[in-house]
């Protein structure tokens, strides 16, 4: 796993700042449904975005062809494992960039 260069932990931090914040401007009643999380969702779902698009681009060890940011899983290994398939080559490629075997 690669470390956090300042830039990353400086979105890490705006984007739980924002989550806190936007959640103590919406949430002044108590605790009485599901809409009272909707404010921590809607962070997570923000901070999670901007976090992809801070990591370092990523390239296809076969091709050498830059991977995109966000990732939309294929199949079930793709979503619960983290890999990902070469838009030009056809690879799987798993979450620490090597080649998957099968």
């Amino acid at each position: 796993m690669s470390k956090l260069n300042k830039w990353q932990w400086a979105m890490i931090i705006v984007g739980i700042a924002g989550t806190l914040l936007y959640s103590t401007m919406f949430d002044s009643k108590p605790i009485s449904g599901l809409m009272d999380y909707a404010p921590y969702a809607i962070g997570g779902i923000v901070l999670v975005i901007v976090f992809a698009l801070v990591m370092p681009a990523r390239y296809c060890p076969n091709c050498k062809v830059k991977l995109p940011k966000l990732r939309f899983p294929k199949n079930a290994n793709e979503a619960l494992y983290g890999w990902t398939t070469c838009p030009n080559c056809k690879t799987e490629i798993d979450n620490h960039g090597n080649v998957v075997r099968r």
